[in-house]
């Protein structure tokens, strides 16, 4: 007796879930030192965990072989990168093994760990994101799945023109609530906390001579929705450097309203605040970010010294 198999489908074959993280998106292109870990994340259908994968030091635009059978059915691929890289923390964590629904989609979540005094001190690793929609298994041939890339981390460099080179030690604050994520890539929030740097201008004590002076930190996304709160203050003399407004800080993203800064885009902010005013309420105070003038007016003045 054979056994007919003319009327059958072909056999399917095996395929396992090739990758690649996309640049395209990206307005700052990271080097090596700058991605450690890359974590993808296979939802099923129903949207429960069906395998992780995990790569040490990824390159941007490779293909990888994860090694993860699909099959038939549809899957949601989320990516992050550095997202278990410290002081983040990423739930659920790597390595779950395939086949085993362990956490769901909405359970996950990608969390900064702030210190208990509520001050971020150390220059956060670079953050990314990256999803991919329904992707089933082809019949047969092989193809690769380039995930695009979403940065979430913004580098804000502010320079302090013409203060005094008296030694002062001086401090730049970023407050704001967006210390979480979900696996869609949305603002979990967070109570408030302060990304913090501080620099010293050089000089003797007494000195007279004037400089300019840089401070850099790294935040987590900025959204125009949200209010984060910016401030320098010169904490040798406990004197507010940034506002000059009497104000004890001020709403960046208001400040980027005024400029044509697409938010979404430009990660990195240079901001240049002028040399301290002594003049009197309604004197015009312009600082730039990325070369875009942003007025403050209107208001008193609160110089260095």
């Amino acid at each position: 007796m054979k056994e007919d198999m003319s009327n059958c489908p072909p056999p399917r074959e095996k395929h396992t879930l090739k990758v690649s993280f996309g640049s395209g998106r990206l307005d700052v292109k990271p080097d090596g030192t700058d991605l450690k870990t890359a974590v993808i994340y296979v939802f099923d259908g129903s949207g429960n965990l069906f395998a992780t994968w995990t790569v040490q030091n990824p390159e941007l635009d490779k293909a990888y072989d994860t090694g993860i059978e699909l099959g038939e059915v549809n899957y949601r691929i989320v990516t992050w990168i550095n997202s278990d890289t410290p002081p983040y923390t990423a739930t659920p964590a790597r390595g779950t093994a395939p086949g085993t629904p362990q956490s769901s989609l909405t359970d996950g979540k990608v969390t900064l760990n702030v210190p208990a005094d509520g001050n971020v001190t150390d220059i956060l690793p670079m953050l990314f994101y990256g999803s991919a929609e329904q992707v089933a298994a082809p019949a047969t041939g092989d193809s690769v799945l380039a995930i695009p890339l979403t940065q979430d981390t913004y580098r804000i460099n502010v320079i302090l023109k013409g203060i005094p080179q008296d030694g002062g030690t001086y401090r730049l604050q970023i407050s704001d609530t967006n210390g979480a994520y979900d696996f869609n890539n949305n603002f979990l929030d967070t109570t408030m906390f302060n990304y913090v740097n501080s620099a010293t201008a050089g000089g003797a004590p007494g000195g007279t001579a004037t400089g300019d002076l840089k401070l850099s930190l790294n935040t987590l996304r900025l959204d125009g929705a949200r209010s984060p709160m910016i401030s320098v203050v010169n904490t040798t003399t406990g004197k507010t450097v940034f506002p000059q407004n009497g104000a004890s800080s001020v709403n960046l993203m208001e400040l980027i309203r005024q400029t044509g800064i697409d938010i979404g885009q430009t990660h990195n902010l240079d901001i240049e605040v002028p040399a301290p005013s002594t003049g009197d309420a309604g004197t015009v105070i312009t600082v730039t970010i990325n070369g875009w003038n942003v007025v403050l007016g209107d208001l008193d003045i609160n110089p260095h010294e």
